[in-house]
């Protein structure tokens, strides 16, 4: 940009000689200089945690501006990217953008301030993740221009210098058996904040709830994370070469020998995905090895890029990210005679391979799921993939084999007919008219691969497809039994027949219409709203966790959420009596007075001597998490706390803390629902098994 000279440069106090010497070292080698100080602050919760993810610097804080006329004319409607030093001297490329509706949320009163700002956006999330930047700290942003000869000249650029931390967290509950690390390279997240809610309120309901500290629910105390200062460039004797990175890694030694008896390490090598729940799992293949063996599970994340970072991210730096901590964690460990054994799959099977072969003093071995390691320098046939998947069809039944081999013939034939697609799409039921036969062909292959790549014990996909195949009434032709294949895959064949008199199978002859689930009301208004419940029907709130997978702020808040309860019929707790829940799906929680004296819940209630449990869905009726339904659904900040995973996680904080209050944990749990409230069920009973030993959708 030209024309680059400030409009009120003696506003800008504070000399380039205030900004700490590394800094100055990182912003000449990008070719900077002119450096000015910008602000001081302290960053807010909508800094560090309400979305959207930006960093604000109040316009009324900046004595004097700092843009140039032309970037004035720019920012006024667009963007301007520019180039930041983060606190750990890694540039990012961020964002400069000023809205004249800046809106800054105080959890004190729950109310937005208007003010104008400028808002630093793009990667600033990333930017506070991994330099572990919270609600509290002290920071100092300095701005400079950058010689740039590629685009018009001149670039801005920033720096971001973190001078404190803010208040200090109480410290997290430490697990019972914890590794002991001898220096600081390695580091465990810091701890969280007190709750805040969004507004505190009085208590409503009669169940009382025990005060709860707020802890990791994802993992067990066993699996421990840290933080490593890793090289960002283990290959070059630039000034790269000698910053860093906080890199994640996760331990449990719940079953280690220790460094003594030389029990093995096992580690993972992270792939393209971040390290999360169902990746370090509680249970599989490498609990069973560790356990079996008293190995040191060790799970190692790789450091994601942004653009201006990119030459960093290969699998070669990443190769000596993990030599670089497994043999700094073994020393810090006193753990040097252990051997390591690397484990992955998919990319990070590949990595585990390459890591055997380019770092052989450190693993003694390898074991790699999943990884085409082979299939470079044409080691492998290119076509071994769908050679494996036909294998897989051909062992389970020569039949299907077959029928699916010659269908490839019978679609190219079909479809050279007069309306031969419009048939081949009435004979598979596509959503949209076929436009070749190719595209058919594609599908099915695909269906057909992923069902032999994902079948996993106890799902086996192909003998499902199979089965369907080989059991075709007799008379169907290639492409019936291969539609029928198809419809297996996706269907059971289950509850064909009336189970009682108020649940009754019924058949879709065409096709059905489901009601997406932003329709949030249904299309033919209710004429009555709001009945007279029977006493034994009793309303309760819950203060129910706005966020339950992060440790954020908006992790403690909470909001008041609707559940009614019949104990009408209940043997009590001592008595072991099922409690049969309602999951509440896309409505308010409206009971029909059909329902209250008969009806399906009615009826096993009064059989089985059960306790009634009716949960409102967060974000409908009166469960609002923000207040109002103008508000929930149309802000983007607020909308993204509506998913089925939270209301899911709902229900089984809302169980367990009802149960303990009832002293009735040893009472089985019947999740009840309809539509999307049965699936919401059924998947409560897949993901809290512990919770609910049945589902019935």
């Amino acid at each position: 940009m030209e024309n680059l000279k400030p409009n009120n440069s003696e506003g800008l106090t504070q000399s380039k000689s205030e900004l700490p010497q590394e800094f100055i070292k990182v912003m000449e080698d990008m070719g900077g200089f002119d450096a000015k100080f910008v602000i001081q602050k302290r960053l807010s919760v909508a800094d560090t945690n309400l979305p959207p993810c930006c960093l604000s610097i109040p316009l009324k804080a900046v004595k004097r501006d700092f843009l140039t006329e032309q970037e004035e004319e720019f920012i006024d409607e667009y963007e301007i990217p520019v180039l930041c030093i983060d606190p750990s001297l890694n540039v990012r490329e961020m964002a400069l953008s000023r809205d004249f509706t800046e809106e800054e949320f105080s959890i004190d009163n729950n109310q937005k301030n208007s003010q104008t700002a400028y808002k630093f956006t793009q990667n600033w999330h990333s930017v506070k993740e991994r330099n572990g930047l919270k609600t509290g700290d002290l920071v100092k942003i300095w701005t400079f221009l950058i010689q740039d000869d590629d685009e018009d000249g001149l670039k801005r650029g920033f720096a971001l210098v973190k001078v404190e931390d803010g208040q200090p967290r109480p410290p997290k509950k430490k697990p019972d058996r914890e590794l002991k690390l001898k220096d600081d390279n390695h580091q465990k997240p810091k701890s969280k904040k007190e709750p805040k809610k969004i507004r505190p309120r009085k208590r409503y309901d009669v169940v009382e709830r025990s005060m709860v500290t707020k802890t990791d629910i994802d993992l067990p105390p066993e699996f421990v994370t840290y933080y490593y200062n890793q090289t960002l460039d283990h290959f070059n004797y630039k000034y790269e070469s000698y910053l860093t990175f906080q890199q994640q890694y996760v331990v449990n030694s719940k079953y280690w020998g220790g460094a003594n008896s030389s029990s093995p390490i096992f580690v993972y090598t992270g792939d393209e995905a971040r390290l999360y729940g169902d990746v370090i799992s509680t249970s599989g293949f490498m609990i069973d090895l560790a356990s079996r063996f008293q190995a040191l599970i060790l799970y190692i994340e790789i450091e994601g890029q942004n653009a201006s970072t990119l030459g960093f991210f290969s699998s070669s730096q990443a190769l000596a990210d993990y030599a670089q901590l497994i043999i700094d964690l073994k020393r810090n460990l006193s753990a040097t005679n252990c051997p390591v054994i690397a484990v992955g799959g998919s990319y990070g099977g590949m990595l585990a391979s390459w890591f055997r072969l380019k770092y052989p003093h450190i693993a003694i071995g390898a074991l790699a799921s999943s990884a085409p390691i082979l299939y470079f320098d044409d080691i492998t046939p290119q076509n071994g993939y769908h050679v494996a998947a036909t294998r897989d069809f051909r062992e389970t039944s020569e039949n299907c084999y077959n029928t699916i081999r010659q269908s490839w013939f019978e679609i190219d034939k079909v479809a050279l007919q007069q309306n031969g697609l419009m048939e081949l799409s009435n004979i598979f039921n596509s959503c949209m008219p076929l436009y070749s036969s190719e595209e058919l062909k594609n599908y099915l292959s695909s269906v057909f691969l992923f069902s032999a790549q994902y079948g996993n014990p106890p799902y086996d996909f192909v003998s499902h497809i199979c089965n369907a195949i080989d059991e075709a009434p007799e008379g169907t032709d290639i492409l019936g039994k291969v539609a029928i294949g198809l419809n297996a895959s996706f269907f059971g064949g289950r509850v064909l027949q009336n189970i009682s008199d108020s649940i009754v199978a019924v058949y879709t002859k065409e096709a059905s219409f489901p009601i997406p689930r932003t329709m949030r009301y249904d299309v033919v208004e209710r004429s009555q709203t709001d009945i007279d419940l029977p006493p034994e029907f009793v309303t309760y709130y819950y203060e129910q966790t706005l966020d339950h997978f992060n440790y954020k702020s908006e992790s403690y808040l909470t909001f008041r959420q609707k559940y009614i309860v019949n104990s009408k019929y209940w043997g009590g707790a001592n008595s072991s009596s099922p409690i049969f829940v309602y999951t509440g799906g896309a409505d308010e929680l409206f009971i029909d007075i059909d329902v209250v004296t008969s009806g399906f819940m009615t009826d096993l209630a009064s059989r089985f001597q059960g306790l009634l449990l009716y949960i409102e869905h967060r974000y409908y009726g009166d469960s609002m998490p923000f207040g109002y339904k103008e508000i929930e659904g149309q802000n983007a900040s607020t909308l993204g706390f509506l998913s089925s995973s939270q209301a899911l996680a709902d229900y089984a904080q809302l169980i367990i803390d009802l149960k303990g209050n009832l002293s009735a944990k040893d009472c089985p749990v019947i999740a009840i629902g309809g539509f999307y409230g049965g699936m919401l069920a059924s998947w409560f009973r897949l993901k809290y098994p512990h919770i609910a030993i049945g589902a019935l959708a």
